[in-house]
């Protein structure tokens, strides 16, 4: 049986509000042109909430996104 390879796109995109910046982050494992651990057909989407106003809520979201990736592609 052929097997037929999964083509998509992301895009992200947030209303800021009352501040000049965006503290949530977003991320998609496998990468872009990156293959699947173990040739797997997996897809992660992560999206982290920054907490808007609390002191590095973008900082904590970025490492939240990273970190789930990280142990999910283990």
């Amino acid at each position: 049986m052929p097997q037929h390879q999964l083509e998509f796109s992301v895009g992200f995109d947030a209303i800021t509000g009352a501040r000049e910046y965006q503290e949530d982050s977003m991320c998609v494992w496998p990468s872009a042109g990156e293959p699947a651990g173990g040739g797997s057909s997996r897809l992660l989407l992560v999206l982290a909430d920054g907490m808007g106003g609390h002191v590095s809520g973008e900082t904590a979201s970025k490492i939240a996104c990273g970190e789930i990736v990280r142990h999910s592609s283990e």
